[in-house]
């Protein structure tokens, strides 16, 4: 390799250090730290382990400065927190360049763990850094036993406990260092002190596995609660709590339990049981249809007016239930909460008949609706009907996503409160007056994750399709899994999930999302190792192999973007027993179709291909589903090497060879060459996943390009599955031109033929049929990233530690700016082509280096106008900092 800066690095530092003996003064370092996190979270409360991880990034002034050292101080409050007086841990200065997953390593930690951190860095002239600002976090309960409450909720006759309020007034004595309320629901709650709701979660907490585990969430009510009279209400939820095997009651459950900090011991002052008080809320829920969820109908002459006000005559209320519930884990929640984001404004309101009314929100999302109402007649029902297009002969999502508001005889306002809908259209009915569409608007709501990333070039039609797939990916998380489509299912399937995960991580920060989802994976594996199609999972659902190699993929691909080793730890058992359940359905190396059962059913390849593409043949399912099991044995390599585990490294590289070389014998077409049916899914997969000898790639690459744009006129011809995997394909084989052909024709099949029919949000299948916010072809988006932008991660140092930057871009862009946040930093890649030149700067954060990789045939670049000859392959290391870079096209 070769450093191509390295000499500026000694000039400088001999300039500093004449400097400093010169002036006389300490040297100041060249590092900041910053960007602190504890378990992939700022500032977190509620946290799942007693031994939490930190990581930060440096920020630097200069180029080519080093993390040579760490300090990291803990401490149970801020006033201890210096080298002399932390009493939870005094790291010491520890050599390296580690920042990201740093062990805590002090006294040691245990539910209800108050603690706050900073650190201070080292640069390479061993000269530190001033102290970072101080982060904190709080360990949540970590023990089924250190629960107090009961399981409570409001049993009733009618519908009103679908959606109840659970009431305490209490006396706080005296004052406390720290008050914290924490609330494991089984449906979704929000927590409201005197009158005040707490914090600005949606939807809370997320769904889980629900006879395995539930979540639970801890909040700091120090600021809420004052000496003397208070309350506390819990308003409920019903949620994916219906959907429950396990459910003991018809309405969602709550337990919870208030504690108070005082000279280091915890008191508890508050826990459910039957001394709560419930009530109906004037919200119930409307009863789902199959492969809906509902709505809610919202009655404003039942509104509990001031229900946490803690002088509230509550008399009338009844007494909470006390309900059992299966004993079952209770794990504090990892992912971030939901949030809402910004407002939508309706942008047209057309009166179709009498009373009928048809509302344009201007594009699809997923959040809640917020309409007022003028005074109507008391006990009026108006009736929202929601869906995400017009189309006649497919409007089932009327019947299923349905809200009523029932006028209390004044103006009121609708607005969803445990229920989301996904739709761009209102059909709103049995209006008497006329609404305007200034009384309506609508909040799109999301997991509240970090964006990761930014992206533009020279083509707006690049940036359109872009900024679609970044946007539809955010109506589809919620909750700890990305979900197929927001409104039929609402389902974490793992093709959909292995299909987007390459391009979701890279837009978004996922650390917690996916390790959650992992987790829900890990909860429904059956005894026999089998996987499910979907997780959580409630029923079975349609897929195949490819959707069950979720637990390997995704945990890889999180190591990969995120570094967290324990991704792959915790995965690894359950990835083993899997592929001891795939092995007993492949008696002669390959593996056939397995049953049915009460988790998943079909047996798919691909799904959602176009028109003219027969999914169903057993040549290409057959192929598909193998070579998913070929590039599971490839990932296990790799996991296992990760693990230290030699053993299990060489058992998967011998069963990967033994596979591929079985699955090309059974369906390798000589003839024609080409693999099963000829499609571009079945040319592309041996290709990706080196079935294919070495002597036969050029000819198997010829018959896909042939398939592709003879055939197919340059259309994309593949549906789920297929589409990353042409994906990943192009991007190795440099064919930009070839992407840019498919991402942009016009007509069908393909995104052109979207964008032409008003899409705002993807589809499920290129014609549009049931859901039009779906999780199917996002697959192709990494692409805007590692061919044009030219960032892309290397498998050997996950989390961008290095990386390499080639772009490869098609002929009829110019220039694009590029930005990916990493653990380590941000890095940016700009570049233009500017006459016979590809011109780039290039921004490397500190801790990371990056592998330059220069067109074929390339001799000679400039770097910060320094002439430099690159190795024999092409290749230039790159050192943190930020670079001008030229090289002539």
């Amino acid at each position: 390799m070769i450093n191509q800066i390295t000499p500026y690095r000694s000039i400088f530092s001999l300039l500093v250090t004449a400097a400093i003996l010169v002036s006389g003064c300490k040297p100041s370092s060249t590092l900041e730290p910053a960007g602190l996190q504890c378990e992939a979270k700022t500032d977190p409360i509620g946290i799942a382990t007693s031994t939490p991880r930190f990581s930060w990034h440096n920020m630097a002034q200069e180029n080519q400065v080093e993390q040579t050292a760490y300090q990291v101080l803990v401490a149970s409050s801020p006033g201890l927190l210096s080298e002399k007086k932390a009493d939870l841990w005094n790291s010491g200065k520890l050599s390296g360049g580690a920042s990201t997953w740093i062990p805590f390593d002090g006294t040691p930690l245990k539910s209800r763990s108050v603690a706050y951190w900073k650190i201070r860095v080292w640069d390479q002239e061993d000269v530190k850094s001033e102290w970072s600002k101080t982060a904190h976090f709080v360990v949540g309960l970590l023990d089924n036993k250190e629960w107090t409450g009961e399981y409570i909720g409001m049993e009733s006759l009618d519908e009103s406990c679908t959606s109840p309020l659970l009431r305490k007034t209490f006396i706080l004595e005296k004052n406390y260092e720290q008050l914290l309320l924490h609330v494991n629901s089984l449906g979704y709650h929000e927590v409201y002190v005197n009158n005040q709701k707490v914090g600005n979660a949606e939807f809370a907490p997320a769904e889980s596995q629900f006879e395995k585990r539930s979540f639970s969430l801890s909040y700091d009510l120090s600021s809420n609660l004052k000496k003397g009279k208070n309350a506390v209400v819990l308003w409920l939820g019903y949620g994916w709590y219906d959907k429950a095997p396990n459910k003991v009651h018809n309405g969602p459950l709550v337990k919870a339990q208030l504690e108070g900090l005082k000279n280091g011991h915890w008191d508890t002052l508050l826990s459910t049981g039957q001394t709560w008080l419930a009530s109906g809320s004037g919200y119930t829920v409307l009863p789902p249809t199959y492969f809906g969820f509902g709505g809610e109908v919202l009655d404003a002459n039942k509104l509990v007016d001031q229900f946490a006000g803690k002088d509230l005559d509550d008399s009338e209320w009844k007494e909470a239930s006390v309900f059992p519930v299966p004993e079952h884990l209770i794990t504090p929640q990892v992912v971030e909460l939901n949030k809402a984001h910004g407002s939508i404004e309706a942008i047209a309101v057309k009166e179709e008949e009498d009373g009928t009314f048809m509302v344009d929100m201007g594009k699809n999302f997923t959040g809640k609706v917020n309409i007022r109402f003028p005074a109507l007649p008391k006990g009026h029902s108006v009736t929202m009907r929601y869906t995400d297009h017009l189309k006649k002969e497919e409007n089932s999502l009327y019947k299923k996503q349905i809200d009523r508001y029932i006028s209390a005889g004044t103006e009121g306002i609708f607005q969803n409160k445990f229920n989301y809908q996904a739709f761009r259209y209102i059909k709103i009915e049995n209006l008497p007056v006329k609404i305007k569409k200034e009384d309506i608007s609508g909040q799109l709501i999301h997991t509240g994750f970090r964006e990761a990333a930014s992206f533009s070039c020279s083509d707006e039609s690049l940036n359109r399709l872009h900024d679609l797939f970044a946007y539809t990916l955010k109506c589809l998380t919620l909750g700890g899994k990305i979900v197929d489509c927001p409104h039929h299912e609402r389902l974490g399937y793992g093709g959909d999930g292995n299909a987007c995960t390459m391009t979701a991580q890279t837009l978004y920060d996922l650390s917690p999302l996916y390790t959650t989802w992992l987790t829900h994976w890990a909860d429904c594996q059956l005894p026999d190792g089998s996987m499910p199609h979907t997780a959580p999972t409630y029923w079975s659902s349609g897929g195949g192999p490819y959707w069950c190699t979720f637990i390997i993929k995704a945990a890889w691909e999180t190591y990969l973007n995120y570094g967290d080793e324990k991704v792959l730890e915790e995965a690894y058992i359950h990835m083993l027993k899997w592929l001891e359940f795939v092995e007993s359905y492949s008696p002669e190396t390959l593996l056939q179709s397995w049953p049915e059962n009460h988790q998943r059913n079909w047996y798919l390849g691909d799904w959602a291909t176009p028109e003219g593409i027969d999914q169903t043949d057993p040549r290409s399912v057959n192929l598909v589903s193998n070579c998913a099991i070929v590039d599971s044995y490839d990932k296990m390599v790799k996991i296992a090497g990760v693990l230290g585990k030699a053993e299990d490294v060489t058992h998967f590289r011998m069963k990967q060879k033994k596979l591929a070389k079985a699955v090309h014998t059974a369906f390798y077409n000589p003839e024609t060459a080409t693999y099963g049916t000829g499609v571009q899914i079945d040319l592309a997969y041996p290709l990706l996943v080196g079935v294919v000898p070495d002597s036969l790639k050029e000819k198997v690459e010829q018959s896909l390009i042939t398939e592709t744009m003879v055939k197919w006129k340059g259309h994309f011809a593949t549906g789920l599955v297929g589409l990353p995997i042409l994906t990943q394909w192009v991007v190795a084989g440099e064919a930009s031109d070839m992407m840019y052909q498919m991402l942009t024709r016009k007509g069908y099949p393909g995104f052109g033929y979207m964008l032409e029919n008003g899409a705002t949000t993807t589809w499920e299948h290129w014609d549009g049929h049931r859901s039009r916010i779906h999780n199917c072809y996002h697959g192709v988006g990494s692409w805007f990233y590692q061919s044009v932008g030219g960032i892309q991660p290397l498998e050997a140092y996950p989390a961008y530690e290095r990386f390499l930057v080639a772009p490869r871009p098609p002929d009829v862009v110019t220039w694009s700016k590029v930005s990916k946040e990493t653990p380590f930093g941000t890095i940016r890649v700009d570049w233009q082509k500017e006459g016979d030149k590809m011109e780039i700067m290039i921004t490397v954060p500190v801790g990371s280096r990056a592998n330059l990789k220069l067109p074929t045939g390339t001799e000679q670049c400039e770097i910060d106008s320094r002439k430099v000859t690159p190795e024999a392959d092409g290749n230039l290391w790159i050192d943190n900092g930020t670079y001008h870079i030229s090289y002539p096209l």
